[in-house]
């Protein structure tokens, strides 16, 4: 069941830069009104607010104005990107010079040189 909203929400709706500044409202509703009640639920979204949509009580998704997908998109995109880089970085250092040889000769080593390796290693760590 939808959460009414305030009759002074309904009488002059605000602009959507003030619900960058406060917490924009939250109406929870389950699947079925979802459906009934579209129209009301995309007003609500289009003034700023979210919709949660809950099935047996618990929350299942969530309807957000198309600002904050966008944000959230362009932050993942953003994050993408960085990891991106942080791997090509990594990745040419790993074929210069010393790392190269070093891994080449990780690759050509038999099992028992690797295990070896790895003891020295561990001791040299402690």
């Amino acid at each position: 069941m939808m959460r009414p909203m305030s009759q002074a929400s309904r009488k002059k709706p605000r602009p959507a830069r003030e619900f960058s500044r406060a917490a924009p409202p939250t109406v929870t509703m389950n699947a079925t009104d979802a459906k009934n009640q579209m129209g009301r639920m995309l007003e609500t979204v289009m003034r700023g607010g979210v919709v949660l949509i809950t099935r047996h009580d618990a929350p299942k998704a969530a309807v957000i104005p198309i600002s904050d997908y966008e944000r959230y998109t362009r932050a993942a995109e953003d994050e993408l990107n960085i990891l991106r880089d942080d791997f090509d970085r990594m990745l040419t250092g790993m074929q210069a010079g010393e790392a190269r040889a070093g891994m080449q000769a990780a690759y050509e080593a038999s099992p028992k040189q690797l295990a070896r390796a790895a003891v020295k290693f561990a001791r040299k760590r402690a």
